[in-house]
């Protein structure tokens, strides 16, 4: 159960920080260098977690959990990078 809630929890987070950040270089920059800080907070989620419920099953989730986060974090950065104009500039050219 552990398992399913941290990776819809991670999935969800990818998709929130790609859609809220379409189009825009420096947004896409940022959300991706937080995402891959975010593998820093793997100890304090493997400590709540060893507290909540004690045996080692659990460990996996975390590790998976974080690892979505962090890879998500390296291609949004790519990403970013390549992007070349803001949203709204695109949609003035068309019009």
């Amino acid at each position: 159960m552990l398992f399913v809630i941290l990776l819809i929890f991670s999935l969800v987070i990818v998709y929130l920080s790609f859609e809220l950040s379409k189009g825009n270089k420096m947004k896409r920059i940022i959300t991706g260098v937080i995402l891959v800080l975010s593998i820093f907070a793997y100890l304090l989620t493997f400590t709540l977690i060893m507290e909540i419920k004690p045996d080692w099953d659990s460990l996996a989730p975390i590790i998976i959990f974080h690892l979505i986060l962090l890879l998500s974090g390296i291609i949004a950065v790519i990403v970013g990078v390549l992007t070349k104009t803001k949203l709204n500039e695109i949609q003035r050219m068309n019009e």
